[in-house]
């Protein structure tokens, strides 16, 4: 531990500190510090080369080192203040044992925080913990395993199923953003196997039966007074329900009575049994109110929906509801809105029931409602004028649409936390269109656990004045193979930086959110440039003319006239 911890992170401090003094007109301590420098390259070799000897040639250097070492020690204990790539391979260090140590991100003595991406608990909160994940699902949610990375300090950790290879993670050092611990965490039916002794916390991404059983045990380890308390899955579950929002829009939309936002008549219906709904949709074909649809308890991404067209539909809807029942608790039954702009606010509820870094974000869906991304940064970017005069109150309220997102923030974390809910929420809503022009709905949905958008919002603390990012899921259907793509679309769009490069900011680029190197269906990226054809442009050039066409149609609202919804 002494040599290739201790002493090859004093190559780093020494050339530091040196040209510190240097600088300040010391050069007689600089001098000392050089001296200093040169004797701690011999005492790294003279580790190293007994490290050699000892250690099993079947694992890389790297490998064998990190296994060796006891916490609070750590890779990241063997870096400095600046990274010396010269001074290490003078004492023989290999370049991946120092491309791994130049990216290593673990803990220096904070409890860290633990966090996992399970996007599927949407899934177990409504098939249950033992229904089996589809294949594409789960290949999605291990592709995408490092995204809570985006989120996180240095000092976190971060399950995944294949470690990153280092080039990810420079990439994402680089970019500024912390390069936390990657647990390998293979075993599903097996507590996560985190090293540490202490926790500050334990954030999966949403709280479903599976998490709470496999994170039990780690909640013991965390120190803080108000640590998570059991019953966690049981209350996400509860308000994580389409029906928990119909009354908080309901009571917003009665006590704000303007005419800008949705008529209260479109507030939806929530139906208890398989009758209630058939008679909540035949009283709108009776009033010819159609389109409408039809929305299970729960569901995301344009899931388990029913959209009906015409009276002809109430047979297919009957046997639908039916069928719904048998898994569902509830169905909402709502207009079919003329979608313009999808939109969320973000934030955390604390245990007060207070709102923390209420941000809010612009999301891209496709036709059927499925998430493909987001708008990183100004949320009105590349939207027509007419929207973005309408979001700013026609000239008359210029915040009018954040003031009244940050209105629904507020109301749904009081709800939340009257369920005993604390943790990060999003609130989706929209802006629609309808016979008298454009309508905010300020609470379409509320998600009672981490989103996209938090990603979003952290992302856009990295960007650079002027600039603009595009957050996309990109299937491999449309890139090809992931590694070729995201070499072809580095080249094109290097990461070009601005600010001190201790916290640079992004002024154009790509910026990977999971590796190419090992994703099988889908790549997480953030595209940035100053205008929408920078930004276009390249993943035109690197995925081809189709890929660029068809993220240039998720920055465009549909066009007036046609029906594409909640």
């Amino acid at each position: 531990g002494m040599s290739l911890t201790f002493e090859q992170a004093n190559l780093d401090y020494a050339r530091y500190y040196a040209e510190a003094f240097r600088q300040a007109g010391d050069t007689g301590t600089a001098d000392v510090l050089d001296v200093v420098y040169s004797e701690e390259i011999g005492h790294v070799k003279h580790g190293l080369v007994w490290f050699e000897r000892w250690r099993e040639p079947a694992v890389t250097a790297f490998e064998a080192w990190r296994a060796i070492l006891q916490p609070p020690l750590s890779p990241a204990r063997g870096r400095g203040l600046q990274f010396d790539r010269e001074g290490r391979r003078r004492a023989g260090l290999d370049e991946d044992f120092i491309r791994q140590v130049e990216v290593a991100g673990e803990s220096r003595g904070r409890p860290p925080t633990v966090r996992v991406f399970n996007p599927s608990c949407d899934h177990r909160w409504l098939h249950g913990e033992r229904h089996p994940l589809p294949d594409r699902a789960r290949a999605i949610e291990e592709d995408l395993d490092t995204i809570p990375a985006l989120l996180a300090r240095t000092d976190d950790c971060v399950l995944v199923r294949r470690r990153p290879e280092p080039a990810f993670l420079h990439q994402l050092a680089r970019a500024g953003c912390a390069v936390p611990e990657f647990v390998l965490d293979g075993d599903p039916l097996q507590p996560p196997p985190v090293p540490h002794r202490h926790l500050s916390g334990v954030e999966p991404w949403g709280w479903d039966a599976d998490a709470q059983r496999r994170f039990t045990p780690l909640m013991e380890r965390v120190t803080e007074t108000d640590r998570p308390a059991a019953g966690r899955a049981a209350v996400a579950e509860q308000v994580n329900r389409k029906s928990f929002a119909v009354p908080l829009l309901a009571a917003l939309l009665a006590e704000r009575a303007d005419e800008r936002l949705s008529a209260p008549s479109t507030v939806g219906v929530v139906c208890a049994s398989a009758s209630d709904a058939l008679q909540a949709l035949r009283r709108r074909v009776a009033s010819m109110d159609l389109p409408a649809v039809v929305k299970g308890d729960h569901g995301a991404s344009g899931r388990t929906l029913l959209r009906v067209r015409s009276p002809a539909d109430l047979a297919l809807a009957q046997a639908w509801i039916a069928n719904a029942f048998r898994h569902q608790p509830a169905v909402v039954v709502e207009p079919w809105l003329q979608r313009c702009v999808d939109l969320s606010v973000v934030g955390v509820v604390d245990r007060e029931g207070r709102v923390a870094s209420a941000t809010v974000t612009r999301f891209l869906t496709d036709a059927r409602g499925q998430y493909q991304g987001a708008v990183v940064g100004r949320p009105w970017f590349a939207l027509p004028p007419d929207v973005v005069r309408f979001c700013h109150g026609d000239g008359s309220a210029p915040r009018f649409a954040a003031h009244t997102l940050g209105d629904a923030a507020r109301a749904a974390a009081r709800a939340l936390h009257q369920e005993g809910y604390a943790g990060p929420f999003g609130v989706d809503a929209l802006i629609h269109r309808d016979a008298g022009g454009l309508r905010l709905r300020p609470i379409v949905e509320v998600n009672a656990r981490t989103t996209m958008g938090h990603v979003v919002a952290s992302l856009a603390r990295r960007l650079a004045g002027g600039s603009q990012g595009l957050w996309l899921l990109l299937r491999r259907e449309d890139i090809g193979d992931p590694a070729d793509f995201a070499r072809r679309l580095t080249a094109l769009a290097p990461l070009e930086r601005a600010g001190p490069a201790a916290r640079p900011c992004l002024r154009s680029g790509v910026l990977f959110g999971n590796d190419p190197a090992s994703a099988r269906r889908v790549v997480a990226l953030m595209a940035v440039g100053r205008t929408p054809e920078a930004i276009l442009d390249p993943l035109g050039r690197a995925g081809g003319d189709a890929l660029r066409e068809r993220v240039a149609a998720l920055l465009e609202p549909p066009r007036p006239g046609t029906h594409d919804g909640l």
